[in-house]
């Protein structure tokens, strides 16, 4: 792309304001028992209810989650 064409594209949207990108993918990488499915799951809720996460602006949106850790991991892990 040229400079004018680079310059034309437009500013990033976020479903949350500097950590997610709306339409783009995003993945949280940390080790075993780091907290990765609470925080993934506190993400979720927060944008399915279009609230403020960790002083953040939210964009209100569907969510899906998908419970890779098996069903007995997620009860687990939500308690």
């Amino acid at each position: 792309l040229s400079d004018l064409e680079l310059e034309a594209v437009a500013d990033q949207s976020w479903l949350i304001e500097g950590v997610l990108p709306l339409g783009g993918s995003a993945a949280i990488i940390a080790p075993p028992a780091s907290a990765k499915t609470f925080v993934a799951i506190d993400i979720a809720f927060h944008v399915a209810l279009g609230a403020r996460w960790n002083d953040r602006a939210v964009a209100q949106s569907h969510v899906a989650y998908v419970a890779a850790e098996g069903l007995h991991g997620l009860r687990k892990r939500t308690r």
